[in-house]
């Protein structure tokens, strides 16, 4: 980290030099010799990156798929093990420190909008995959996204349930329930979970399950967002059955859109009757060359 340190250093001084304003946290960050930064690479793995306003690197790290309500990190940490999020937490509790934990950037809660200032710990370095020896199981890390996870499962003629979409992590919409499009066959995203490494607000680092702590993980598999940072995952994983499948998508204007819910649930849903191998699902947007008055419907079956 000593390379690493010596560059960021310089960076920091950059960075203090025109943003330090009324925040207190930065100012004490921004004191002689970057004290506290310092201190907190110190405890970084060698494989761990600060980034900072300017860079690059700091564009990628904060990219979001929406921007109604973005957080604005004044730097972002890229931890490159799971101990690396616990120091991280540590570091931001100390200076009292907001911080936010962000795996592909999908979150588009308003409430992310609050954060004006502070640390973004982005997970993306830590997405290995890893079958266990029991083969029933796979231990996925946090910043893992679902297309990823569905290739290497794919690959070992294994699958579990994840998100319907490929670019979003597996534990954005996991921590929420999660629905996917094996559901029917195995639940929700967070019914598959066996066990979790989290990181609580304390920085520290721990594994839950039902057995051991059955109301953090009933917290987890729901709201778990909101009571730790989930820095790998124990999953339930399946031997694959149907190797084939099909997908079919659709276009409405808005005017049909109750008529369509309609002819779903009475014939394709069966008010929560259908078959296990369907699943639907469905998203409105403007599109003026579709429909130049009203939103536009997308369906998928």
């Amino acid at each position: 980290m000593e390379v690493l340190a010596a560059v960021s250093s310089w960076v920091i001084s950059s960075a203090c030099n025109v943003q330090v304003g009324g925040n207190h946290w930065l100012r004490s960050m921004c004191g002689p010799g970057n004290q506290s930064i310092a201190a907190l690479m110190s405890k970084l793995s060698e494989q761990a990156e600060v980034h900072f306003p300017g860079e690059s690197t700091y564009k990628g790290a904060t990219d979001r798929w929406s921007t109604l309500k973005a957080p604005n990190p004044t730097f972002v940490v890229v931890p490159a093990t799971e101990n690396d999020v616990a120091e991280s937490v540590k570091f931001a509790n100390s200076l009292t420190l907001p911080y936010l934990a962000v795996n592909s950037g999908h979150g588009a809660i308003i409430t992310q909008g609050r954060m004006k200032y502070g640390m973004e710990i982005w997970m993306d370095k830590l997405k290995t995959i890893k079958i266990n020896p029991d083969g029933k199981t796979a231990t996925i890390g946090g910043g893992a996204r679902s297309k990823a996870v569905t290739d290497t499962l794919w690959a070992a003629k294994k699958q579990t349930v994840t998100g319907g979409c490929e670019c979003t992590s597996i534990l954005g919409p996991g921590l929420g329930g999660g629905h996917g499009f094996l559901q029917g066959r195995h639940g929700l995203i967070a019914d598959q979970f066996v066990s979790m490494n989290i990181v609580n607000a304390d920085g520290e680092l721990k594994t839950v399950s039902q057995k051991s702590d059955p109301d953090m993980w009933w917290a987890l598999q729901g709201a778990g967002h909101s009571f730790a940072i989930v820095t790998s995952v124990t999953s339930k994983i399946y031997n694959i059955t149907h190797f084939d499948w099909a997908y079919q998508s659709f276009m409405f204007t808005g005017d049909k859109v109750k008529g369509l819910y309609q002819n779903i649930n009475d014939y394709l849903l069966k008010n929560g009757s259908q078959s296990v191998d369907m699943m639907n699902y469905s998203f409105f947007f403007s599109n003026p060359a579709v429909d130049p008055n009203k939103a536009s419907l997308f369906c998928a079956k």
